[in-house]
């Protein structure tokens, strides 16, 4: 038996008066809505209504657990929507982490049309060289320029990038001895 679907099906029953009308909502049969709501009050142990041909009355405990339930039912619908409420529309702190160079130049310019399109969003960048620790430091995202060995954590590679030291030969002769003598032109390069 599925337990909320039974309480489901008793407070649909006691809110239109009978089972049929309580079954027509769900597809179900009265009879099947009969067992389900027999089903929970053998499970409770207790009878939650009477019944006869042309009526369904509570009992006392049916009273206090149609009170009880409707709330249950009403608090699940209300988790519902606000869960739903945040897939169409993201809403809190998003706080991210970001080396200080790439944060400002790439992060930066990027977050005012990202808050035009998620206006209840508010985004805290924070800025600095050192690696933090994501779940202690209570950050949600954090760029880096290599993977993180959590295994606990989503990757995602955004972008690749080269690196190329680039000196004036004069700046790279300069700091080596006997360079001079160990030059090549580009013509001779193997």
């Amino acid at each position: 038996m599925n337990r909320l679907q039974a309480m489901e099906l008793f407070v649909s029953a006691v809110r239109e008066g009978s089972f049929s009308a309580a079954g027509r909502r769900v597809g179900l049969s009265p009879a099947s809505v009969s067992r389900y709501i027999g089903e929970l009050e053998a499970q409770l142990g207790v009878q939650l209504l009477n019944r006869s041909t042309r009526h369904l009355g509570l009992t006392d405990a049916g009273k206090i657990f149609f009170q009880r339930t409707e709330q249950v039912l009403h608090g699940i619908e209300d988790a519902e929507a606000a869960a739903l409420s945040l897939q169409t529309a993201p809403r809190g702190t998003l706080r991210v982490h970001s080396r200080t160079l790439f944060g400002i130049r790439v992060l930066s310019p990027l977050i005012p049309g990202f808050q035009k399109l998620y206006p209840e969003l508010k985004v805290e960048l924070r800025l600095s060289e050192r690696r933090p620790q994501l779940r202690e430091d209570e950050f949600d995202v954090d760029f880096q320029i290599q993977a993180a060995k959590d295994p606990g954590l989503m990757l995602r590679r955004l972008l690749r990038s080269e690196r190329i030291l680039v000196a004036s030969p004069d700046y790279v002769g300069a700091g080596c001895r006997n360079c001079a003598s160990r030059r090549t032109s580009p013509a001779t390069i193997a």
